[in-house]
């Protein structure tokens, strides 16, 4: 079922239903993809928007959507993952699927396009699984990667084609090389469950955060099973980090937020404006701002 909209959006973006993941395009400085479900992805509908500064665009989907991200190659396309299992490939030109990748068994939590080659992109799922897929092959994912409990993110290096991170409820983070289908690093990374990492875009680290509040830092030369850093700022579960592209020594975390009522689950910085984040949360609400601004000022308080 498609319902396309046009409405106008401000730097605040409120929806209907709540809000599970947000990304900027990689094509343009004002546009992005919003993830979205019914009653926090418990059960329900969900959606996808694509919104720029003045229109929003969303179509409807029988189950929740809880990731998005842009086709590298095609600035027309947007990958979705949700509920059901199903990865579907969405047409922004004529408002509708045009694939659907239909292998995991249960929900699907994460998926990202490679940025190196444009062809593949990688779904991580709580069936334990990572897949990847082509895009030009019509018979099914290229390979299978597992883990010990549901995966919640695999994400690729930003230089290295064959390489991706993972992280799952089984309290580790794993780094996959796709040519010999094996994890080349496994960390025991937290004592709870692992829901997001990202590696740095200049460093050889990648970050981690856990449903215990807790952030670290992770040098992937390193033979030792301990970070190089632990951050403590959040007291609840941290849902979403991200490194930013401009600067080394800059992660923002996403778990409660003064600009937000509820959880922030998605998070994102955009590769054409410096300094400038979007926010995802349950709260339905999507916030645009730069972090050396009040996002409050955004909401009109």
């Amino acid at each position: 079922m498609n319902n396309n909209r046009t409405a106008l959006i401000p730097k605040v973006h409120r929806g209907k239903i709540c809000n599970y993941s947000v990304r900027f395009s990689p094509f343009e400085s004002n546009k992005l993809a919003l993830a979205q479900a019914q009653y926090f992805g418990i059960v329900g509908a969900g959606a996808i928007n694509e919104t720029d500064t003045v229109t929003v665009r969303e179509w409807q989907t029988p189950e929740a959507v809880y990731d998005v991200c842009f086709n590298e190659g095609n600035q027309n396309q947007i990958l979705s993952v949700g509920d059901d299992g199903n990865v579907r490939l969405w047409d922004l030109i004529n408002n509708s699927p045009i694939r659907n990748f239909k292998e995991h068994t249960q929900q699907v939590f994460g998926c990202d396009w490679n940025h190196i080659n444009k062809r593949k992109f990688l779904t991580a799922a709580y069936d334990r699984t990572i897949k990847l897929w082509d895009i030009n092959m019509v018979t099914g994912s290229q390979a299978t990667f597992n883990h010990e409990f549901g995966v919640y993110a695999a994400i690729w290096h930003p230089t290295h084609e064959s390489i991706f991170g993972s992280c799952s409820g089984d309290q580790t983070i794993r780094v996959w090389d796709i040519r010999s289908g094996k994890d080349v690093k496994k960390i025991m990374a937290h004592s709870n469950e692992v829901l997001s990492i990202d590696f740095n875009k200049y460093e050889n680290f990648i970050a981690s955060s856990s449903t215990d509040g807790s952030i670290r830092l992770w040098d992937l030369r390193s033979t030792l099973e301990s970070p190089i850093m632990e951050l403590k700022g959040h007291q609840l579960a941290v849902r979403r980090i991200k490194f930013s592209p401009y600067h080394a020594n800059l992660l923002a975390s996403a778990s409660q937020f003064d600009h937000h009522t509820e959880f922030v689950v998605g998070l994102d910085f955009n590769l054409f404006v410096e300094r400038q984040i979007a926010t995802a949360s349950w709260d339905k609400s999507c916030s645009i701002f730069k972090y050396d601004d009040n996002p409050k000022l955004l909401l009109g308080k």
